[in-house]
């Protein structure tokens, strides 16, 4: 299985074939966990989601506010200059712990840990 964070495509990149994961995405055997912010140039306006979505299983939660910087843990400054949602009604911290929320449950869920990670996917 896969657990993606904002995950984003190639597209549009000089010297790279476009859209690389929508050729290996349909060979994916196992479930995907996608958790993604708003659509923004900073995440390819969400087109990792079609990888999601070609997945013979997959479960896809919104972070409602969320931008491509709350991916990363730590960020820095190049991409909170770049890709800052500054329009947010949640806090980063709310946001953050949203994401590893969601991140915790689902690999317990693909490592057979647990399966309770599956109900808080299940509630979204």
């Amino acid at each position: 299985g896969v657990l993606g964070l904002d995950t984003t495509d190639t597209e549009d990149i000089p010297g790279v074939p476009d859209y690389i994961g929508m050729q290996y995405a349909d060979t994916i055997h196992g479930p995907g966990f996608y958790v993604l912010g708003e659509p923004s140039s900073c995440n390819a306006d969400n087109n990792g989601l079609d990888l999601f979505i070609m997945m013979e299983e997959s479960f896809i939660a919104t972070i409602t506010g969320a931008d491509h910087c709350d991916f990363e843990y730590p960020t820095n400054f190049g991409c909170e200059l770049n890709c800052e949602n500054s329009n947010a009604t949640i806090s980063d911290e709310e946001i953050r712990s949203e994401i590893i929320t969601l991140g915790t449950s689902a690999i317990l869920s693909l490592t057979g840990i647990s399966s309770d990670g599956l109900i808080y996917w299940a509630e979204r």
